[in-house]
């Protein structure tokens, strides 16, 4: 009896060695790299998600995932209360060392939990290999240009919306006063929208325009998200400010030059004041001889009295040098 007991035990303990071995080199990971194989979780750009490991004998992958902080990793992939991940993977037969490639793109950024276990069914009791990732929000600039950046009250001015974004985005803008700042989301800001989610993808450049009707200092509030409602977007709300001003007044016509009349004897500087007076400007002097009016007084005008010229507009002057001289 003593001898069965003891083979018994030997044979238990021969069994167990066999499977400790088996047990510890289980293993299974995940790895996100760019198609350049660097390390780069990102959401909202596609990525190569790599799920390798080891498994001591035949049995089945399964992963789930959830963000961190809430319960752990169930003992079974079907009592497990995460999402499915990489569905052509979700319960696919491995042995020994495995490796499945694939591209996916993770829709939002954070830390999240995952649970993978290696498991003859899915309702079967396994160890879960619990991994965290964290996916970092994609980058992106946005930016606005204003043309003329001083626009006159109920002139066109053209509004350039330009940038950069890394994933696949939509741009947003609206115009309103300046003064509070943008609002985190298009769809929470007050202003006027002019931009309604255009899709854009690396460089971008958009055109629109707006007329304001009143003067004042004026924003346009702009934002590179995922949808009007995202109040984490992937540039932040960014404002360019810009001032409206009245448009000028005409100006008043001015005044006619309406050329005076030559008074008897009047001279060269009195001549020359009257003109100014009226609007007119002296024009040249000249001189010639006259037998009725005195040496150094006006004879005419170049132009007729009471003919109307332009403001400013040069007269000429005759200047009197006297009678000829008798020979």
């Amino acid at each position: 009896m003593r001898r069965v007991v003891l083979a018994g035990l030997a044979l238990l303990v021969a069994a167990l060695a066999c499977a400790a071995p088996a047990s510890a080199a289980d293993s299974a990971t995940i790895s996100v790299t760019t198609s350049a194989r660097q390390a780069d979780p990102a959401a909202g750009i596609p990525r190569v998600f790599t799920i390798g490991g080891t498994s001591a004998r035949p049995k089945h992958l399964y992963i789930k995932f959830r963000a961190t902080g809430g319960s752990a990793c169930a003992p079974s992939a079907s009592t497990d209360s995460g999402e499915v991940v990489f569905g052509s993977v979700y319960g696919t037969s491995v042995n020994g060392r495995f490796n499945h490639s694939q591209a996916y793109t993770w829709g939002l950024p954070g830390t999240f939990q995952f649970c993978m276990w290696l498991a003859s069914s899915e309702s079967a009791i396994a160890t879960p290999f619990v991994q965290t990732i964290s996916f970092r929000a994609p980058t992106g600039t946005i930016a606005a240009l204003v043309n003329p950046s001083t626009p006159q009250v109920n002139q066109p001015a053209a509004i350039t919306v330009l940038g950069a974004s890394e994933s696949p985005a939509r741009v947003f803008a609206k115009v309103r006063t300046a003064g509070a700042t943008c609002a985190p989301s298009f769809d929470a800001d007050t202003g006027v929208g002019m931009i309604f989610g255009e899709r854009v993808n690396g460089q971008f450049s958009l055109q629109t325009s707006v007329r304001r009707a009143t003067p004042g200092a004026y924003q346009v509030c702009m934002w590179l998200a995922m949808s009007s409602s995202d109040a984490a977007p992937i540039a932040a709300a960014q404002a360019r400010l810009f001032n409206v001003v009245a448009a000028p007044q005409p100006l008043a016509p001015l005044p006619k030059c309406i050329v005076p009349k030559v008074t008897r004897g009047i001279r060269l500087a009195t001549m020359k004041r009257r003109l100014q007076a009226a609007n007119c400007a002296p024009g040249n002097v000249r001189y010639q001889r006259s037998r009725t009016v005195a040496r150094r007084a006006i004879v005419r005008l170049g132009s007729k009295a009471g003919s109307k010229l332009q403001s400013g507009a040069p007269v000429t002057i005759y200047v009197s040098t006297g009678r000829a001289k008798k020979s």
